[in-house]
């Protein structure tokens, strides 16, 4: 099996959005996760802090590193994961600039808003209440920018790390207003965020009944059919078709 090396360094947030990105590595690639802490034996300004919690992975010994680093896996991972950047929305001024962020993107080479709602909300001096109600046009306005130009939208972090249901229903929410994902603080998330943002069965089970009806016979060509009583048009049929190509992803 495929081994996946995480370097941690910094204080517990980042620690946390390392180990999570490394995570989301190790289940897309069929790797195992190992962690690298080696830094923090010269690193004074934090400690390493993750083995409060209930990890999937354990630290790399010293002999594993050189293992691992030494046949090539992080370049070879690489090439499968291509050339990702994102851009941090996370200014007022980026909110207003969103169409002219999302335009550069391609020569940027810009794959992904990541919504940065902590510093939004610090900054335009809203309250983070009512369903985010106060910051929700400004979630729209990323989402629809991204699409316009053909790149993912990821939606911001949940602080309660014990609020199961809240951070539940703010990935609900997140998934009304067409967001691709939820950046995370906290390994406890990662579960939770993958199966909001993965279709339902009701979803899938629609998906392959649009897919089935354009591909009768007797409805070759047709862009207007009937499913179930209810039209459908070739557009639903672009959607069937992306929830089946998330469905097929792994998680």
């Amino acid at each position: 099996m495929n081994t996946i090396l995480v370097r941690l360094i910094g204080g517990l947030g980042n620690q946390m959005f390392q180990y999570a990105a490394g995570k989301r590595m190790a289940l897309l690639n069929g790797a195992s996760l190992v962690l690298d802490t080696s830094a923090f034996r010269s690193y004074k300004l934090h400690r390493f802090s993750l083995q409060h919690f209930e990890l999937e992975a354990p630290e790399a010994r010293d002999w594993e590193m050189r293992r691992i680093r030494g046949e090539g896996g992080l370049r070879s991972l690489l090439a499968r994961l291509g050339d990702w950047r994102g851009a941090v929305i996370e200014t007022p001024l980026s909110i207003l600039n969103l169409k002219d962020i999302a335009a550069y993107a391609e020569q940027a080479k810009l794959n992904c808003f990541i919504i940065g709602t902590n510093d939004l909300i610090k900054d335009s001096r809203m309250r983070a209440a009512q369903q985010r109600m106060a910051l929700v046009p400004s979630l729209s306005l990323a989402v629809m920018a991204a699409r316009a130009f053909n790149i993912s939208c990821v939606d911001g972090v949940y602080n309660d790390i014990k609020d199961d249901a809240g951070f539940a229903a703010e990935c609900e929410q997140g998934v009304v207003l067409g967001m691709d994902g939820k950046t995370l603080v906290h390994p406890s998330q990662i579960d939770t965020a993958n199966r909001i943002f993965s279709p339902s069965e009701d979803e899938v089970a629609w998906a392959r009944a649009v897919m089935g009806v354009f591909a009768a016979l007797e409805n070759a060509g047709k862009g207007v059919v009937t499913l179930n009583g209810k039209m459908v048009e070739r557009l639903h049929l672009t959607m069937a078709e992306r929830i089946m190509a998330m469905v097929e992803q792994p998680q």
